[in-house]
Protein backbone atom coordinates (compact mmCIF):
# COMPACT_ATOMS: atom_id res chain seq x y z
CA UNK A 1 0.00 0.00 0.00
CA UNK A 2 1.27 3.23 -0.96
CA UNK A 3 2.00 5.84 1.79
CA UNK A 4 -0.04 9.31 1.53
CA UNK A 5 2.60 12.33 0.94
CA UNK A 6 2.15 14.95 3.42
CA UNK A 7 0.92 17.86 1.54
CA UNK A 8 2.07 21.41 1.97
CA UNK A 9 0.35 24.84 -0.01
CA UNK A 10 3.41 26.82 -2.28
CA UNK A 11 1.93 30.20 -3.85
CA UNK A 12 4.28 32.99 -6.25
CA UNK A 13 3.52 35.65 -8.17
CA UNK A 14 5.15 36.66 -11.40
CA UNK A 15 5.40 38.46 -14.27
CA UNK A 16 4.96 38.27 -18.23
CA UNK A 17 6.95 40.90 -19.18
CA UNK A 18 5.62 42.68 -22.53
CA UNK A 19 8.03 45.61 -24.88
CA UNK A 20 4.83 46.75 -27.44
CA UNK A 21 7.11 48.75 -29.54
CA UNK A 22 9.68 45.71 -30.37
CA UNK A 23 6.64 43.12 -30.03
CA UNK A 24 8.87 40.73 -27.55
CA UNK A 25 8.38 39.01 -24.38
CA UNK A 26 11.09 38.99 -21.83
CA UNK A 27 11.76 35.03 -20.57
CA UNK A 28 14.63 33.29 -18.05
CA UNK A 29 16.64 30.29 -18.41
CA UNK A 30 16.51 28.34 -15.31
CA UNK A 31 17.03 25.21 -13.58
CA UNK A 32 14.32 23.49 -12.32
CA UNK A 33 13.63 21.71 -9.17
CA UNK A 34 14.39 18.24 -11.55
CA UNK A 35 17.52 19.66 -12.57
CA UNK A 36 16.33 20.79 -16.22
CA UNK A 37 16.99 24.23 -17.80
CA UNK A 38 14.03 25.42 -18.98
CA UNK A 39 12.77 28.93 -20.52
CA UNK A 40 9.80 30.67 -18.75
CA UNK A 41 9.13 33.52 -16.85
CA UNK A 42 9.97 35.42 -13.99
CA UNK A 43 8.47 34.37 -10.32
CA UNK A 44 9.03 34.04 -6.56
CA UNK A 45 7.68 34.28 -3.38
CA UNK A 46 6.19 37.00 -1.76
CA UNK A 47 8.55 38.26 1.29
CA UNK A 48 7.14 39.63 4.46
CA UNK A 49 3.94 41.81 4.09
CA UNK A 50 4.68 42.48 0.20
CA UNK A 51 1.40 42.12 -1.90
CA UNK A 52 1.31 40.27 -5.06
CA UNK A 53 2.24 43.10 -7.37
CA UNK A 54 4.95 44.15 -5.21
CA UNK A 55 6.37 40.74 -5.08
CA UNK A 56 5.60 40.45 -8.78
CA UNK A 57 7.65 43.70 -9.62
CA UNK A 58 10.47 42.28 -7.48
CA UNK A 59 10.94 38.82 -8.93
CA UNK A 60 11.28 40.54 -12.15
CA UNK A 61 13.20 42.92 -11.43
CA UNK A 62 15.55 40.85 -9.42
CA UNK A 63 15.77 38.12 -12.16
CA UNK A 64 15.67 40.24 -15.20
CA UNK A 65 17.16 43.44 -14.13
CA UNK A 66 14.45 45.42 -15.54
CA UNK A 67 11.94 47.89 -13.53
CA UNK A 68 8.74 47.06 -14.88
CA UNK A 69 4.83 48.64 -14.70
CA UNK A 70 1.62 46.24 -13.79
CA UNK A 71 -1.05 46.88 -16.63
CA UNK A 72 -3.24 43.98 -15.31
CA UNK A 73 -3.52 40.53 -13.16
CA UNK A 74 -3.11 37.55 -16.31
CA UNK A 75 -3.98 34.27 -14.97
CA UNK A 76 -3.50 32.07 -11.56
CA UNK A 77 -1.42 29.54 -12.61
CA UNK A 78 -2.35 26.40 -10.71
CA UNK A 79 -0.08 22.95 -10.03
CA UNK A 80 1.23 19.90 -8.10
CA UNK A 81 4.94 19.17 -7.67
CA UNK A 82 6.95 16.42 -5.18
CA UNK A 83 9.92 17.40 -3.85
CA UNK A 84 11.68 15.99 -0.61
CA UNK A 85 9.01 13.77 -0.02
CA UNK A 86 5.89 16.44 0.03
CA UNK A 87 3.14 17.62 -2.35
CA UNK A 88 2.93 20.78 -2.74
CA UNK A 89 -0.12 22.44 -4.37
CA UNK A 90 1.10 25.25 -5.86
CA UNK A 91 -0.11 28.61 -6.98
CA UNK A 92 1.03 31.08 -9.44
CA UNK A 93 -0.32 34.61 -9.59
CA UNK A 94 0.80 36.08 -12.82
CA UNK A 95 0.81 39.79 -13.92
CA UNK A 96 0.86 41.36 -17.50
CA UNK A 97 3.84 44.43 -17.47
CA UNK A 98 5.46 46.51 -19.80
CA UNK A 99 9.45 47.09 -19.22
CA UNK A 100 10.07 50.68 -17.85
CA UNK A 101 13.98 50.53 -18.00
CA UNK A 102 16.93 48.43 -17.94
CA UNK A 103 17.73 48.71 -13.77
CA UNK A 104 20.93 46.38 -13.88
CA UNK A 105 21.50 42.88 -14.12
CA UNK A 106 19.88 39.25 -14.03
CA UNK A 107 20.60 37.56 -10.98
CA UNK A 108 22.95 34.86 -11.44
CA UNK A 109 22.71 32.75 -8.91
CA UNK A 110 18.89 32.48 -9.85
CA UNK A 111 18.89 32.68 -13.98
CA UNK A 112 21.67 31.20 -16.59
CA UNK A 113 20.51 33.65 -18.96
CA UNK A 114 17.71 36.40 -19.55
CA UNK A 115 16.47 37.20 -23.15
CA UNK A 116 13.94 39.16 -25.19
CA UNK A 117 12.16 37.16 -27.72
CA UNK A 118 9.30 37.36 -30.15
CA UNK A 119 6.37 35.11 -29.65
CA UNK A 120 7.02 32.56 -31.95
CA UNK A 121 10.75 31.69 -30.54
CA UNK A 122 9.33 32.09 -26.98
CA UNK A 123 6.38 29.35 -27.91
CA UNK A 124 9.08 26.80 -29.60
CA UNK A 125 11.23 27.32 -26.22
CA UNK A 126 8.76 27.22 -23.05
CA UNK A 127 8.68 23.92 -21.29
CA UNK A 128 5.58 24.52 -19.95
CA UNK A 129 1.81 23.55 -20.83
CA UNK A 130 1.35 26.95 -18.29
CA UNK A 131 3.55 29.41 -20.10
CA UNK A 132 1.77 28.27 -23.33
CA UNK A 133 -1.29 29.74 -22.10
CA UNK A 134 0.20 32.53 -20.58
CA UNK A 135 1.56 33.43 -24.49
CA UNK A 136 -1.97 32.76 -25.09
CA UNK A 137 -3.31 35.20 -23.19
CA UNK A 138 -0.74 37.83 -23.85
CA UNK A 139 -1.24 37.44 -27.46
CA UNK A 140 -5.25 38.15 -26.88
CA UNK A 141 -4.30 41.07 -24.85
CA UNK A 142 -2.23 42.97 -26.55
Amino acid sequence: MARKLKTKRDYSCGGVVWDANNEQVLMVRVSNLKRERVWTFPKGHPEGQEADEEAALREVREETGWDCEIECPLLDVHYSYINKGIKYNKTVRWFLMHPLKEAGKFDPEEVLECKWMDFGEAKNLVSYESDIKLLKRVELLT
